[in-house]
């Protein structure tokens, strides 16, 4: 997967003359378009700059992708408090380091959201 920090991903106001995604629904095509699998290579640039987010796998990985680029903070605090939404911890970093994780991804500037698609994404202990 291509990590470009692509300014298309930015949130925009109204005012932009940059590319804009007008409708809800040509963001969400955009991100679905960008969602690809990842390998830990890949990730491990942006986790020693602490640019990656994990998201849970009861989420639905565009849709976050969307409520960042739209800064929907009520939506993004909401995954923060039950924990889908956090910093990649140290312990899960290891984890997917060390294992063949299903690791997919997308970029919203200046973050990078992966999620594990494996049955199981918690480190093993």
């Amino acid at each position: 997967m291509n990590l470009p920090m692509n300014p298309e991903n930015e949130p925009r106001d109204t005012v932009s003359t940059s590319i804009a995604c007008e409708e809800p629904l040509d963001r969400w095509a955009l991100f679905f378009g960008q969602t690809a699998p990842i390998g830990w290579a890949q990730i491990e640039p942006f986790f020693a700059r602490g640019q990656v987010i994990h998201v849970g796998s009861s989420l639905d990985l565009v849709e976050v992708a969307v409520a960042v680029a739209e800064d929907d903070k009520s939506r993004v605090a909401d995954w923060m408090a039950s924990g889908d939404f956090v910093l990649l911890p140290t312990d899960i970093a290891r984890h997917w380091s060390s294992d063949a994780a299903d690791l997919w991804g997308v970029v919203v500037t200046p973050w990078v959201l992966i999620q594990d698609r494996s049955s199981n994404d918690a480190p093993v202990e």
